[in-house]
């Protein structure tokens, strides 16, 4: 009776496992990786270990409930959705019972799967703490009933960079898996990449030389466009001295003549020389224009004119006369000096100074193209090696989880960890309710180090005409089994709540015969959903974990059948979380298991 593995074909883990070879676990590359199935070598391969009836007869009169009164909590079915960010920081969360006794603080986020099938949505369900390892199940639903079981090692986790620091790592496995996920788009490109990795990393070596090439001939271009632009400015300074000089002897002899316009330019160089005669040009034509305006009024007015007023006339004509004598020489001079300069030294000198201008029109062009080439220099190499690094790094932390194939994980998907025996158990239950007639529950015991099955206990456990099926599965210091189930109903004045009863037995290692009986008292419950039993070794605790509410009884009491009221501790909590499972470290820290999406919180100090 095989149920352990429900698909026809193996699945192949993805990104670090472990395999057995010659009986020791080894870890192994990625497409080298596998899982043993059962199924393939006949169901000798699981020893399977089947029993009658596990449940002793017992009298429902005989069992007290303990007259506690659990605090009222919201259970609505409406869960409160996280949604993780891959670009930034995510936050912690910090939740607190409405006792004030009990805060759970984010330890790290699960990944919403563990690439065993596409179907995976972080659907968590049980979580057990061993030694230095964490075990969790994830489910595809309630329909599919098929699910694998995860192994992280905490202290791969604190040297993955996961744990320990200010928490800035609490997310990293979660991202680690959306980085590297075969399914998704994003996924597959990182992947691809990485499988490129070298490849893509030559030709960007090749894209960044090309860009840097352009780069150093920008630059040589612009030191042999500077050289000759510094060339050209000798020739420029030279011929502007020369210019200069003849400007001088220009402004002297004019001077002498009295035919220099100190008002236009006091000075005459090679710079201005051009436009000081140009200047001077259009005054003296302007003005000579207006001494003939003038002459041709005088002549006309000089017809009529008589005695005095043709003497004055005749006067005022002879001085306009004189004037434009004068203007025409000046006229003459400045054309003359401004065409022995354009045809000898200002040609040499205008010729200089385009030469000087065109070499920094080109000096500027070069610098442009400078910064145009830096500005196309991508450093890809660098960017791939960054993302190359972060891809390692998801990949290391993938790597570092053990994971199973899909497995028949049933509907409880409820897992545990026997002390005594040092190996795990997974309740693959299939019924949430009773089992139907001839019905049997299912317990898978495993190897905690290669999560191979050794052997199953098939077996049912009838009282009366019911069959219970075991959804809930704890084990105490000493290695008696322990599960639980909502019972009746009770109504206390305008309150009602059910009772929780916890059954106690033993499954034999070598018949696989099961010895379940009630405790002695049941429990007032404030829960909802049954969603988990865990047991505390520290303090000696059995914890019921159900959506906003963890209730805990001393064990010893509750074997003997001695608890009171004030031995059962409620913590209720107001928050949209659907809580999963709890399990505990050797000092009595608690590790919540809660949805959604999926993270491990641990309890700020030992659990009460």
């Amino acid at each position: 009776m095989n149920k352990w593995v429900r698909l026809g074909t193996l699945s192949v883990i993805a990104l670090g496992c472990f395999v057995v070879v010659n009986d020791h676990p080894q870890r192994v590359h990625a497409d080298e990786q596998y899982y043993v199935d059962p199924d393939q070598n006949s169901a000798s391969n699981i020893q399977q270990l089947q029993a009658s009836n596990g449940m002793s007869s017992y009298a429902k009169s005989s069992i007290t409930t303990v007259a506690s009164v659990p605090p009222t909590v919201v259970y609505n079915g409406k869960f409160s959705h996280t949604d993780y960010q891959m670009d930034q920081q995510n936050p912690s969360h910090s939740y607190q019972d409405q006792q004030g006794t009990n805060t759970f603080n984010t330890y790290y986020y699960l990944p919403n799967g563990f690439h065993a099938d596409y179907r995976e949505y972080g659907n968590y369900q049980s979580s057990v703490k061993v030694n230095d390892n964490m075990y969790y199940v994830e489910s595809l639903g309630d329909n599919v009933k098929q699910g694998v079981i995860a192994k992280y090692n905490l202290t791969d986790l604190t040297n993955l960079g996961v744990l320990g620091g200010n928490g800035d790592g609490r997310d990293l496995i979660w991202k680690a898996y959306t980085y590297t996920s075969p399914y998704t788009t994003e996924g597959q490109a990182n992947i691809k990449a990485a499988a490129n990795y070298q490849s893509l990393l030559t030709d960007a070596g090749y894209s960044d030389q090309d860009s840097q090439n352009a780069v150093t001939n920008a630059n040589a271009q612009v030191v042999s466009d500077q050289q000759l632009a510094a060339e050209y400015q000798k020739q420029l300074t030279t011929a502007t001295k020369v210019a200069d000089q003849f400007a001088s002897k220009v402004q002297a002899t004019l001077a002498k003549q009295r035919q220099y316009d100190q008002r236009v330019a006091k000075k005459l160089t090679a710079s201005n020389y051009v436009a000081y005669f140009n200047t001077v040009n259009q005054q003296g034509t302007k003005a000579a224009n207006q001494i003939e305006v003038k002459q041709k009024r005088l002549k006309q007015q000089l017809h009529t004119a008589k005695g005095k007023q043709r003497v004055k006339l005749t006067a005022r004509l002879k001085k306009l006369g004189q004037q434009g004598q004068q203007l025409g020489a000046r006229l003459k001079a400045a054309t003359a000096a401004l065409k022995q300069f354009n045809a000898g030294v200002g040609q040499s000198y205008q010729t200089a100074l385009q030469n000087v201008s065109d070499a920094q029109d080109l000096v500027n062009g070069d610098l442009d193209a400078v910064t145009t080439a830096k500005q196309n220099v991508t450093n890809n190499v660098q960017i791939l090696e960054a993302q190359h690094a972060e891809y390692e790094k998801y990949a290391a932390i993938v790597a570092a989880a053990q994971v199973t194939p899909m497995l028949n994980i049933g509907h409880g998907q409820t897992l545990s960890y026997n002390p005594v025996t040092k190996n795990l158990y997974l309740v693959q239950d299939d019924d949430l309710g009773n089992l139907p007639a001839g019905g049997e529950n299912t317990i898978t015991e495993l190897d905690p180090t290669t999560l191979q099955p050794i052997k199953q206990f098939n077996f049912p456990l009838i009282h009366g005409n019911n069959n219970y099926s075991i959804n809930t599965l704890t084990f105490d210091s000493a290695g008696n089994a322990y599960f639980g189930r909502k019972e009746s109903v009770v109504e206390s004045g305008q309150k009602s709540y059910s009772t929780y009863q916890i059954y106690k037995g033993t499954l034999d290692e070598t018949t696989g015969a099961a010895n379940f009986a009630p405790v002695p008292q049941s429990i007032n419950w404030g829960g909802y959903s049954n969603q988990n039993l865990a047991y505390d070794a520290f303090n000696n605790r059995m914890y019921i974990i159900s959506d906003n509410i963890i209730t805990s009884v001393p064990l010893d009491k509750l074997n003997a059948g001695t608890l009171q009221p004030s031995d059962v501790n409620y913590m209720s909590f107001d928050i949209n979380r659907e809580f999963e499972d709890l399990t505990f470290d050797d000092q009595g820290y608690g590790y919540l298991l809660t949805l959604w999406d999926p993270e491990v919180m641990k309890s700020e100090n030992p659990m009460n």
